[in-house]
């Protein structure tokens, strides 16, 4: 049974008050603008469809109720409250139709796409090959395993989610290995030694070091001094101020060549502008002059009245023949003064003409028209503005360069450097900057190692006491003394603390005997081990329905082309079009075709598009409901075709209402309006025209 809008009543919707209407099969809602067309379709959209918000419409809702016939044998009424919609009612029926069949049935707004920006691979995709099921496969899966694969037996991605607790748990598993790694090694076996004293022999090496770095101590102080008289030679303030002038140079040079690249192209891109704008106002100056045609019926009336003129001379009625001949000079003057109108016009449209084909010279496409010129100058505006003001600042940032050259020379003067070229500056700088830096670092680096002496100025040693300081001897001499009490010490300590360890990772308490913790800790990485394992293999489940998703996906062009080849989709597009006859799809790309070549889908004017795209919404919406029929809805779908076009595309809802689909098509166009009222006259009754006031 045949699903259609039995009846629509609305109120306090914009412009319109109250409105009902009971449509037949072939309907017309006429108009003027501003009298609420455009209000009376959204009303139907946010009354009968899901996610009005995504038709992008305007405020002010309104009130009343669209009742429609044929949902399982019985009518229900929708209402822009109302929860339910068309879609739920599809879904209930279990009719298989796609969650956005409701774009096919409403063109609104000129705009016959059927996606936002016209036909894309996703809604072909949706409407086409049913691949939203495997969409809605892969979305449970997260974006980090989607991404994953598996290289050499080991599972590659990025960081984070799954991937990363895995990677969490395999070093959860390193670090309690370790810990029985070190229960073997310090636990189960352990080192005791003790060592041999040798305090008495380290301290009299001791005390001849000691003399030894205070005489190094005290030489490192004469170096440090040397290096700061040459380091107070060079002034950092004018170095700072010199590199802050030398970067401000370079970037005002880097800039300028920028804005020298930008103006050339710019003014480029707009050489003729000034032509344009002087055939914009030349050409609207011509077009908006009025045609007149010469007046033929004044060069008739002169030639009567001449003949007649002469008769009545020949009959001697003087009088009447004088009379008669001014009547022929008045209308013969007439005449002439419209020929010569015409005239001057024939010459404005030569010199139309002109500028056309000047037009066609410069920019090597036919000009349409006044819109063409002024549309081409608006894009060249901008342009000619850009290069003007780039030209005056090209000129201020060379003074300014200038100015930064001579005031740079001078600071390298100051400095005692030579004055080398603008290319070499940069070279010359880094040469001042590196020798200020070795001096700041022989400065640092000789007082970090007199610090590292810890010697007292009063405590230098100026004579040389007959060997050189050996720190590291030095120190290793101090750590021997040491040593066996130390290391005694830190085994006791290494396994308190490994102890401690242990009971963080198993939660026991620190006096749990260690037999008892070594079995806690077995029970703690079987967990963590099946927990890995387990966690390892859902990645890896996952990462195989990825790659069983990317086989299936491979053969979904072919499911589009299948649909868009398919008898109703072709039917459609040949009895429309009269002139396509095959659709094709390469990547992204929409193509028709034919019988001698290919267009893609944005090559076409915008009446050729209005009519594939009709053509495309008919053969899917009669492609998925096979049998059954609906109602389309129109808001001036036609009013950018041409008179042509817009007679072929009347006759194409004209061949839909009579297989049973229902039309609405609303219109503030005479034209159409004609049209659909000549056209409306073969559905009797069942043609509806309402006219909104």
């Amino acid at each position: 049974m045949p699903i259609r809008i039995s009846e629509i009543h609305v109120q306090n919707l914009g412009p319109v008050d109250a409105f009902s209407f009971k449509p037949g099969l072939f309907n017309l809602v006429y108009g003027r603008n501003e009298r609420g067309k455009t209000y009376l379709v959204e009303f139907l959209i946010r009354s009968l469809f899901r996610n009005a918000k995504e038709w992008k419409l305007r405020a002010g809702k309104g009130t009343g109720k669209v009742h429609v016939q044929g949902l399982g044998g019985k009518t229900e009424s929708f209402s822009v409250s109302s929860g339910k919609k068309l879609e739920d009612f599809w879904e209930q029926t279990g009719t298989g139709l796609p969650a956005d069949f409701s774009r096919l049935l409403v063109v609104k707004g000129a705009e016959p796409s059927l996606a936002e920006g016209g036909v894309d691979k996703a809604i072909l995709k949706n409407l086409l090959s049913g691949m939203d099921v495997l969409d809605e496969i892969q979305n449970r899966i997260s974006k980090t395993v989607q991404g994953a694969g598996i290289a050499n037996g080991i599972i590659v991605g990025e960081n984070k989610g799954e991937i990363k607790d895995r990677k969490l748990l395999e070093d959860h598993l390193k670090g309690i290995d370790a810990l029985f790694d070190q229960i073997d090694k310090g636990y189960s076996g352990g080192r005791r030694k003790l060592l041999s004293d040798l305090k008495e022999k380290a301290e009299t090496e001791l005390g001849l070091l000691e003399r030894a770095k205070r005489h190094r101590a005290f030489r490192i102080a004469e170096d440090i001094k040397t290096l700061e008289r040459d380091k107070d030679r060079i002034d950092e303030d004018k170095l700072k101020l010199l590199r802050e002038k030398l970067h401000l140079f370079q970037q005002k040079t880097a800039e300028a060549g920028r804005k020298r690249v930008s103006q050339s192209g710019a003014e480029k891109r707009s050489e003729h502008y000034e032509w344009l704008k002087s055939a914009t106002g030349r050409y609207r100056e011509l077009a908006g002059q009025a045609v007149v045609r010469p007046k033929t019926p004044f060069l008739i009336a002169a030639l009567v009245f001449s003949v007649l003129s002469i008769v009545l001379m020949l009959l001697r009625l003087n009088v009447f023949a004088a009379a008669s001949l001014g009547c022929a000079l008045a209308f013969g003057f007439i005449y002439a003064r419209s020929l010569h109108t015409a005239a001057g016009q024939a010459l404005n449209l030569d010199e139309l003409n002109g500028l056309k084909r000047e037009f066609q010279n410069r920019f090597g496409q036919k000009l349409s028209g006044l819109p063409h010129l002024e549309e081409a100058l608006q894009k060249m505006e901008p342009d000619y503005g850009d290069s003007r003001v780039l030209k005056k600042q090209l000129a201020d940032d060379v003074r300014q360069i200038e100015n930064l050259g001579q005031d740079m020379l001078s600071l390298f003067s100051d400095l005692n450097a030579r004055v080398p070229e603008p290319d070499a500056w940069n070279a010359e700088l880094r040469r001042i900057e590196e020798e200020l830096k070795a001096l700041e670092r022989g400065v640092q680096e000789k007082r970090v190692l007199l610090a590292r002496l810890g010697v007292e100025p009063g405590e230098y040693e100026h004579e040389p006491p007959g060997t050189e300081y050996d720190e590291r001897r030095y120190v290793e001499l101090k750590r021997k003394l040491e040593e066996t009490q130390k290391e005694l010490d830190d085994q006791g300590r290494k396994l308190d603390s490994l102890k401690h360890m242990i009971c963080k990772e198993t939660n026991d308490s620190i006096s749990i005997p260690w037999h008892v913790l070594i079995q806690n800790l077995k029970n703690k990485h079987q967990a963590v081990l099946e927990e890995y394992r387990d966690l390892q293999a859902e990645i890896l489940g996952k990462i195989a329905v990825m790659r069983v998703l990317e086989s299936v996906r491979k053969g979904e062009d072919e499911k589009i082309l299948e649909g868009l080849n398919s008898k109703t989709v072709l039917d459609a597009l040949r009895k429309i079009t009269r002139r396509y006859r095959s659709l094709t799809l390469e990547g992204d790309r929409l193509a028709v075709s034919d019988p001698y070549q290919e267009f893609g889908l944005s090559e076409l004017s915008t009446g050729a598009q209005e009519q594939v795209l009709l053509s495309l919404r008919i053969g899917f919406a009669s492609r998925l409901l096979k049998q059954e029929s609906l109602f389309l809805i129109f808001d001036d779908a036609f009013q950018y075709s041409d008179w042509e076009r817009r007679g072929f595309l009347v006759d194409a809802v004209v061949d839909l209402a009579k297989e049973g689909w229902q039309i609405f098509y609303f219109t503030m166009d005479d034209h159409i309006r004609d049209l659909f009222d000549a056209r409306g006259k073969t559905f009797g009754k069942e043609y509806v025209k309402v006219e909104l006031k």
